[in-house]
């Protein structure tokens, strides 16, 4: 990596794997913090699309109702929209090369929510595309963008 920029959500888990794995890489730079990498409130999402029927545990069914639901809803009551949070992370994205300067790399500790809006934009996809990216973006993966004269790609 070329004097990496780290940047992180504001969620304490966040925080803390920019931490470790910075000191394990031996990163030196500054952590910078943008809560635009923060992840949706799952658990605010599924009391109000999807609660489970009576015996129903299957979490990722009811996590996946409950993101479809919310992308199709103008106006979420206590808290705010799909659109808004896709936006966040799309414009944390398309702010970093400035903060970068040419050649230097950047690396972003954030989570399924975020990289699934941002990736599903890139690769223009419908809601039901960002569900299922959202549903196999895996803790501890890594997700390689490329910024360039063309454009961002993945």
């Amino acid at each position: 990596m070329r004097d990496p920029h780290l940047v992180a959500g504001t969620l304490n888990r966040q925080h803390d794997t920019a931490r470790i794995a910075a000191k394990a890489a031996g990163f030196r730079g500054p952590l910078h913090q943008d809560a635009r990498w923060n992840e949706y409130d799952h658990l605010a999402l599924l009391a109000r699309y999807a609660p489970p029927p009576d015996g129903e545990r299957l979490l990722q069914g009811l996590l996946d109702r409950a993101l479809a639901a919310w992308m199709k809803d103008p106006e979420p009551a206590g808290g705010g929209t799909r659109p808004a949070f896709a936006e966040g992370a799309r414009a944390a994205l398309a702010e970093l090369p400035a903060a970068l300067g040419r050649g230097r790399d950047a690396v972003v500790f954030t989570s399924a929510g975020p990289l699934a809006a941002v990736c599903g934009a890139l690769l223009s996809l419908p809601d039901e595309g960002v569900v299922a990216l959202n549903r196999v973006a895996v803790d501890a993966s890594v997700t390689i963008l490329v910024v360039g004269g063309s454009g961002t790609t993945s």
